[in-house]
Parts: structure tokens; C-alpha cells; sequence
């Protein structure tokens, strides 16, 4: 298809459009790529020499990321080739609205893992969520029922849609055939994925994320002055004024404000908050701290896709109305070819391909724990751990093999791809997103009633995936199947939440003491050796007590929490209470009050006071912040 009012005539061939799939690559941009792989490939082969043999360093990276490479880990998994077609093919449709995924769901979200499930996380010493829902809940099938699923969402939506994004880029930019480009590029990705294991994965990351954010910039920058700042963009285009709305109308059928205020989180909370993906970075880290640190940056750099993609692709329809109407899916891609000269080009093909690759690894490596930790050992207990370590590898190449071969079934996909990946999320994540919620909030819900949420929300969730493809197909209409993904995802997330309240009140709790270190409650408490292969060092014996104790004033002293220790029944005066009102306090878990509860709380503030560090300050100011500029951020752009 020919072009009319090319814009820049820096780069060679940017006469010819990106729909067209011909080459729109230069010496210099075939130079780029070619570096960007060489230093790719040495920085996974050097991490990959520290890979050891032990499951701990394959899939955890031995415990030891620094919060820099955790923050940049969870932005690079995080943002793929579908982000760059799908974020800024919205911003060409109607406007800058789905960045609301980023900013909500992604960057608080964010900051809710590293302040709240991470420390749960991180004291029960779980590798996988499966394994902490069988810890929480003592049931082997709600971990085999959510490591099943989670690998056949990441399959079927994660990796085939990543695979499917770069097929069209690669077409769009390089005229390459886009079978022949994914078989390549998931071969490359999942090579260090085998060899390195999560160490490889997260450094390689941590290149990809400052390639990507560089690209992203440059482009953003360059598409800016091309249209004359954001002045000129809302003033001399004539993009109608939503198109600057990230709040839409209630009535908007993909983007409405409600649901993107309120529902949002139904869906997401899970992929952010208990997703193997993205849970995986976060406890990598060397502490907590670390831990907390590596979320907190990665919640600042989704702030960059609201301008690097959603912009970028208004500032598409902008430019070129004609082209990007008929397919909004090459709105980036067409970017690239038209505004960035011979060099530069390269360098963005570079960044869209860090993007793909990081997302597959991620996905490579968490399918591969899942499967070997949550599924294989339960086979083989007695399994070692170099076979443990080879059983990744061969589950890694076997969840390539079965990505491709699902490739070409989503050649029909519409332009819809980032409200179909939402979609989804929507239907099968909120029964999961109970559960979590519930497992770590909560000691009441026993294992009977978790199991009961995830089946009539999964039951619920595929009627109305399944019906809605049927129905869309006959072209039939019906509520269920009508109302927005949004609200449905909430309706869900609230008849699971139900389904649990029940449960918990015809089923009797487990007591606290039952569940050390296993709930947001129970976290001081200490947690029971654990029983994953992948948190004993090799030729070790698993001690029987994990956390090292030291004694202070009366305290103990677990990584960075407080207990205090139980002051003998001898030095405590209480109270004289009737045998029906012991009773009903120790129903309640409350024990009876010290004559000097007042001085004791005091004096535990002031010491939790005293050792609050420097850094822990800094994380919290830096959480205020980042709520602060999102809150800003809405109200420039609503």
C-alpha cells in the first residue's frame, strides 16, 4: 500500500508502508540488532556460568538479586511486544484510556506485593504459589489445580500472544516471515532460559529494560516534536477530546470509569500479587528489603508506557489517520518505520525484541518451576536435585515446542489484542484472586472452601468465555454475555468471595497456631521448615528451624520483624475472670490484659520506632510518591 505525506525522511525507505511488510531496514539498523544480540548473549552466557546445580540458583537465582535487577525484572516481564502493539493500537482507537492497567493495576498493585504478600511470602519460604496454597491450606489439589492452570494460561495467552506480537512486528519492519522470526526468536529465548536458569533470565532483563526504556524515549521524543508537543497535539489534529481522558464513561464498552477505578483489580490482582511470573522476581531478592525496593521501582517505571506507548500511538492516528484505521495493531510499528532514521530504527526493533524475549523467558522459566517443583517432585519425591534441575530444562523446551504449535491459531485475532488479553484475565483470575486474598488476610477458610471458590468461579468464568465465543460468532445477545469484561470480573471476584464467607462460617477455622508464618497475621510467628527441595542448600540437612533467633530485652528477633517472647504465667498479673469468660477469650484468640499492657505496647512501639531504618523510610516516602504522581496524573489527563 502506498503512502501519502511521509513525515520524516531520515531513514531510508520510509516512503513505503509498515502494513505493507516489505524491508524497512538499513545497513546500520542490521548493525544495531547484531550488537544488541552479542551483548545479549554474553551477559546470559556469564550468568550463566554462576547457575550452579542446586534448584535454589536455577529457578530463584540462589536468593541473591539486587532490588535494581528485581524492579527492572518485573517492568521487563511485565512489558511485551503485545504492550507496544496493544497499548498504543488503544491509544490509536480511542485514546489513552488503557493506561489505566498500568498505572492502577500495574504500579499499586505493585507496591501492594512488596508491602503486604511478599513478606507472607518470603517468611513461609515458598519458591511457587502453588506451594504456599498447599502449605496454607495442606491440600495437594489446589496446588496441582492452580499450577495446571497457570501453565495453560501462559501457554495459550502469555506466550502464543507474545510470539503472535513479534510476528507482526517483525513483519511490519523487516518483511520477515513471521513463523520463521518466532521459531528464532523463542529458540534464543528459551536457550539461555535452559542453560541459566532465573539468574540468566533476570540479568538479561535488567539489559533489556534499559534498551527498552531508551527506545521507548527516543521514539516518544522524536513523535512529540514531530507534532509539536502536547499543544499541538490536542490543538491542531482534531483527535477528538476523549482520546485525552484516561477516565472514560461508564457506558464506554471497553474502557468505562467505574471499571477501571473499582474492577480493575478483580483480574489483576492476581498476576501482580500471585502470579508465579511475576511473584518469582520478588523473591529472588536478597531480603525483603530488597525485595520491597525492586516492586517500589518497578511501580515508578510504569508510569512510562502512559507516554512511551499510549501516546505514541494517538500521536499515530494524528499522523496517519488512513493507514492506522484499517489496522490499529501497526500503529507502533508504523511509527518506527516513518519518524526514526537508519541506526536509530534498529535500536527500537532491538528494544520491541528485548521485550519479547524477556516476557517468553519469564514465562519459560515460571512454567518450567511449576512444573518440576509443584508437579514433578509430588511424582518423585526422592528425585535429586541435578534431576530435578534437567526436568526444568526438558519442561522449558517442551512449553516452546507447544507455544509454537498453538502460533498459528491466532492468526485470526482482531485488533482488540490487549482488551482480549484483559478479557481473559477476567474470567479465569478472580476465583484465584479471592482465594490469595483469603489465604493471606485470613485463618478462617479451610481447604474445602477454597476449593469450592475456585470451582464455581472457574465453572462461572468459562460459561462466559466459551459463551461469549459462541454467541459472538451466531451474533447473539444476552446480558450475560454483554456487560463489560470489567464488571463481570468484579461480579465474579464477589460471588467467590461469597462462596468463601459461607464456607468459613460453616466450616470451623484453623487455629493461628496451626498457620506460622503462613498469613499476614501469623507472619511473626515462626513458620515450619519447608518442605520444597528448592530451600535447601545442597549436601545439607534441612534444619528444623529455619530462622535464627536472638535475644533482646524480652524479644526475638526474626529477619526484620519483632516477636515478643511469652513472659512467664509467674510475672504476670491478670485479671480474675470466670471460666465462661477464659473461655470465650481464648475462642476469640485475646488473652487476658497485662496490669502493664500500656508500658509493654509503648515500649515495643518505641523499639520498632528506633530500628525503623533509613531505607525502610525511603521505601514508604517513595510508595507515598508514586501515589501522589498517579493521583496528579489523573487529574491533568481527566
Amino acid at each position: 500500500m502506498s503512502v501519502t505525506g511521509g513525515v520524516s525522511g531520515s531513514g531510508s525507505g520510509s516512503s513505503d508502508s509498515a502494513s505493507g511488510g516489505g524491508n524497512h531496514l538499513a545497513v546500520l539498523d542490521f548493525v544495531a540488532i547484531g550488537v544488541y544480540f552479542l551483548v545479549l548473549g554474553c551477559i546470559a552466557f556469564f550468568a550463566s556460568r554462576r547457575r550452579g546445580t542446586d534448584p535454589t540458583t536455577f529457578f530463584l537465582a540462589g536468593r541473591g538479586i539486587p532490588w535494581f535487577a528485581v524492579g527492572a525484572s518485573l517492568f521487563s516481564s511485565n512489558i511485551g511486544a503485545e504492550h507496544f502493539l496493544g497499548l498504543a493500537g488503544s491509544g490509536a482507537k480511542s485514546g489513552i484510556a488503557a493506561a489505566g492497567f498500568e498505572l492502577l493495576a500495574g504500579g499499586l498493585l505493585l507496591l501492594v506485593l512488596g508491602w503486604f504478600f511478599l513478606p507472607v511470602y518470603q517468611i513461609a519460604k515458598v519458591c511457587t504459589m502453588p506451594e504456599y496454597l498447599q502449605r496454607r491450606f495442606e491440600s495437594s489439589k489446589i496446588k496441582f489445580y492452580l499450577s495446571g492452570l497457570s501453565m495453560l494460561i501462559y501457554i495459550f495467552t502469555k506466550t502464543s500472544v507474545a510470539l503472535y506480537s513479534g510476528g507482526i512486528v517483525l513483519k511490519e519492519i523487516g518483511g520477515w516471515n513471521p513463523y520463521i522470526s518466532a521459531l528464532v526468536l523463542i529458540v534464543g529465548t528459551g536457550a539461555y532460559s535452559v542453560m541459566g536458569g532465573l539468574n540468566a533470565v533476570i540479568y538479561t532483563e535488567l539489559f533489556q529494560t534499559v534498551t527498552l526504556v531508551i527506545g521507548g524515549l527516543v521514539l516518544m521524543s522524536i513523535a512529540f516534536w514531530e507534532v509539536g508537543g502536547m499543544s499541538g497535539l490536542m490543538n491542531n489534529y482534531g483527535i477528538p477530546e476523549s482520546y485525552f481522558h484516561l477516565l472514560q464513561p461508564a457506558s464506554d464498552p471497553d474502557y468505562p470509569w467505574p471499571g477501571m477505578v473499582f474492577c480493575i483489580y478483580a483480574g489483576s490482582l492476581w498476576y501482580w500479587c500471585a502470579d508465579q511470573v511475576m511473584v518469582q522476581r520478588a523473591l529472588s531478592a536478597k531480603n525483603l528489603d530488597h525485595g520491597r525496593a525492586g516492586t517500589v521501582s518497578a511501580a515508578f517505571l510504569k508510569i512510562l508506557p502512559l507516554f512511551m506507548m499510549s501516546f505514541v500511538g494517538v500521536i499515530a492516528y494524528a499522523l496517519y489517520p488512513e493507514e492506522v484505521s484499517e489496522r490499529v495493531d501497526i500503529a507502533y510499528p508504523l511509527m518506527v518505520v516513518r519518524l526514526l532514521p537508519n541506526g536509530l530504527r534498529g535500536v527500537m526493533v532491538s528494544s520491541m525484541l528485548a521485550a519479547l524475549m524477556s516476557s517468553l523467558a519469564s514465562v519459560f522459566n515460571s512454567c518450567s518451576t511449576l512444573f518440576t517443583l509443584d508437579l514433578w517432585k509430588h511424582a518423585r519425591p526422592k528425585a535429586s536435585e541435578r534431576e530435578l534441575v534437567t526436568v526444568g530444562r526438558i519442561a522449558t523446551i517442551f512449553i516452546i515446542g507447544t507455544s509454537f504449535a498453538w502460533l498459528p491459531l491466532l492468526t485470526t485475532s482482531t485488533d482488540q489484542l490487549f482488551v482480549y488479553i484483559q478479557s481473559v484475565s477476567n474470567y479465569l483470575a478472580p476465583p484465584i484472586t479471592a482465594v490469595f486474598l483469603a489465604a493471606v488476610f485470613t485463618t478462617r477458610v479451610s481447604e474445602k472452601t477454597a476449593i469450592a471458590a475456585l470451582g464455581v468461579g472457574l465453572f462461572i468464568g468459562l460459561c462466559r468465555f466459551i459463551l461469549e465465543l459462541v454467541f459472538g460468532y451466531y451474533d447473539i445477545h444476552c446480558l450475560f454475555t454483554d456487560v463489560n469484561y470489567l464488571y463481570f470480573g468484579m461480579f465474579l471476584a464477589i460471588v467467590c468471595g461469597v462462596v468463601i464467607v459461607i464456607g468459613s462460617i460453616l466450616q470451623c477455622r484453623a487455629p493461628a497456631t496451626e498457620l506460622p508464618g503462613l498469613t499476614w497475621w501469623t507472619r511473626k510467628a515462626t513458620p515450619p521448615p519447608a518442605t520444597s527441595p528448592a530451600v535447601t542448600e545442597p549436601g545439607t540437612k534441612e534444619p528444623e528451624i529455619a530462622t535464627e533467633v536472638v535475644l533482646t530485652d524480652s524479644t526475638a528477633l526474626t529477619g526484620e520483624e519483632e516477636v515478643p517472647l511469652p513472659t512467664p504465667p509467674s510475672m504476670v498479673k491478670r485479671t480474675s475472670l470466670d471460666d465462661q469468660s477464659r473461655n470465650l477469650l481464648n475462642t476469640l484468640e485475646v488473652e487476658p490484659l497485662d496490669s502493664n499492657a500500656f508500658v509493654r505496647f509503648k515500649k515495643d512501639f518505641s523499639h520498632k520506632i528506633k530500628h525503623l531504618t533509613k531505607l525502610k523510610i525511603l521505601l514508604l516516602v517513595s510508595s507515598v510518591l508514586y501515589c501522589a504522581a498517579i493521583t496528579v496524573i489523573y487529574i491533568i489527563f481527566d
